[in-house]
């Protein structure tokens, strides 16, 4: 995972990765309780 080390390495990035990380989040659990109903 060298984006991963690139990420961790310059600061803004980090930032960004969680954002994207809770938004796939959001979008998964939706999708899961769409699909549970």
């Amino acid at each position: 995972m060298s984006f991963s080390t690139d990420a961790e390495s310059s600061g803004v990035a980090p930032t960004m990765l969680v954002e994207t990380d809770n938004i796939w989040r959001s979008s998964f659990m939706a999708a899961i309780v769409t699909r549970i109903e």
